[in-house]
């Protein structure tokens, strides 16, 4: 989220690439209330409140928090969206308020894995959904934006960044050589997470960089995954999934309602 400092209003950054995925897979409306939780310098809650929506970004850094607030506080905003920036540890945070949506964007990785579920469990109370999909053109849920580091490809890259080194010795670091990472997630993570989380994969999107693997998200959405998916995993770099909580996800799935079905692969780079 550092590219803000540089350029704060750019919309097209290649650091928003989750937000314009979240906008696009929850059909970010105006009015829509929408919860940025880990905001880091805003920039993402920024960009969803230029769509129409009301959201809150919250951080556990002051200094990112004020750098926000005086950044986007006051910026002009289009459909009536909102934005409002407040302080919070997501560590032991649960928000107080309802949200349509709520958005956790480059987060999770940066907690130790043990307590990624009670995280997740804590952000899907403050979601308020109903047992019937939103009548208002949205869909509701929590956004769950995942880079995949625990695969092969993380270890081509980090070979190719000259960072092995490091990572052999215990580090957990990223390929970029981000050392504020705590966790390594694979595909076979994301549905044993949703599920100590109290929550359902709704929908769900993978990919190696830009490109889509269509074939591989639905046998994960089934749950079944063939050899060729397993080793087609390892190359993944990004996962982008809707949860929802388990009952309402169990109460929309008896009465017939599909998995989220995102048809649109345009993406600003």
């Amino acid at each position: 989220m550092g590219h803000a400092l540089t350029t704060p209003f750019d919309l097209h950054s290649p650091a928003l690439k989750a937000y314009r995925r979240a906008a696009r897979m929850l059909l970010v409306q105006p009015g829509m209330r929408i919860l940025d939780a880990g905001c880091g310098l805003g920039a993402g809650s920024w960009l969803l409140a230029m769509l129409g929506a009301h959201v809150t970004g919250v951080d556990r850094s002051a200094e990112a928090v004020a750098w926000a607030t005086a950044t986007y506080g006051s910026s002009a905003l289009r459909k009536g969206g909102r934005v409002q920036y407040a302080v919070a540890d997501l560590a032991t945070w649960q928000p107080s308020a309802t949200y349509d949506a709520v958005v956790v964007a480059d987060v999770l990785e940066h907690f130790p894995p043990a307590a990624g579920p009670g995280l997740l469990r804590r952000l899907l109370t403050g979601l308020d959904i109903g047992d019937m999909p939103p009548a208002q053109g949205w869909h509701d849920g929590l956004f769950l934006h995942l880079p995949l580091t625990a695969n092969a490809m993380d270890w081509a890259l980090l070979i190719k960044n000259r960072l092995l080194w490091q990572r052999l010795r215990g580090r957990v670091l990223d390929h970029h050589g981000d050392t504020t990472h705590l966790a390594r997630y694979g595909l076979r993570d994301l549905l044993p997470l949703a599920q100590a989380a109290g929550s359902r994969v709704a929908g769900i999107e993978l990919r190696v960089y830009r490109p889509r693997l269509r074939r591989l998200e639905r046998q994960v959405c089934a749950g079944r995954l063939t050899l060729p998916a397993r080793l087609g995993s390892s190359l993944l770099t990004d996962c982008d999934a809707i949860l929802l909580p388990e009952l309402v996800a169990a109460l929309r799935h008896t009465a017939g309602d599909t998995p989220l079905r995102p048809n649109s692969d345009q993406e600003s780079s």
